[in-house]
């Protein structure tokens, strides 16, 4: 089974990736998800994060708010740092847990690892090949503005903060460019594909 490992930064449109190759049943790891079940009610992890960040990141019913971590956490390095550590091991250990159950079921030709610090976890060991998503910097800022109204100036901090997309294209084996429409996105999706069906 052939693992690819699909990585790109905030705003470039890895989801939609993963979405439309989800659609193409091919299993699809998802490593914010798995971050999400971390951070889950009953997590015992979420005791450490309310030790490190305090109350304000959740909400009166118990559960993390994700766009306040997000808040605190990227203005201050030393709490970023802190808290990838609580979180990050365990997902790297269940990432590769799930991928080994596929490859384990025999059935699959095929499958996804889709992580946004793939190269930053060194869960690229896991991969066959990995591709990146990008897109032009004003287009990234314009979607997450969009979708998550929040600042620029927010929106800029945060890329700032993640390896930068020079770099993950440099470490990547093939680069899909999302700066245009769904249907050019889909087509580069699905000549990578046919490149895959036509190597085996």
């Amino acid at each position: 089974m052939k693992v690819i490992g699909l990585t790109g930064g905030i705003g470039t449109g890895k989801s939609t990736v993963s979405a439309y190759l989800k659609q193409k049943n091919i299993p699809i790891v998802d490593a914010d998800q798995i971050a999400r079940e971390i951070t889950a009610p009953g997590s015992p992890v979420l005791d450490d994060i309310r030790a490190l960040l305090g109350d304000d990141v959740f909400s009166e019913d118990g559960t993390m708010d994700r766009q306040k971590v997000a808040s605190v956490i990227f203005s201050n390095q030393e709490l970023l740092s802190a808290y990838e550590a609580l979180t990050t091991a365990e997902a790297v250990r269940r990432c590769i847990l799930e991928l080994e159950e596929y490859r384990q079921k025999g059935i699959y030709d095929m499958a996804v690892l889709d992580a946004p610090l793939l190269f930053e976890c060194g869960l690229e060991s896991q991969t066959d090949e990995d591709w990146v998503v990008d897109a032009d910097l004003e287009i990234r800022i314009s979607r997450v503005m969009a979708r998550d109204s929040i600042s620029r100036q927010a929106i800029m901090d945060r890329i700032q903060r993640q390896m930068s997309s020079e770099k993950k294209r440099e470490l990547a084996d093939f680069v899909i460019d999302n700066s245009g429409s769904l249907d050019e996105l889909y087509v580069q999706v699905d000549a990578l594909l046919e490149r895959k069906t036509d190597e085996r």
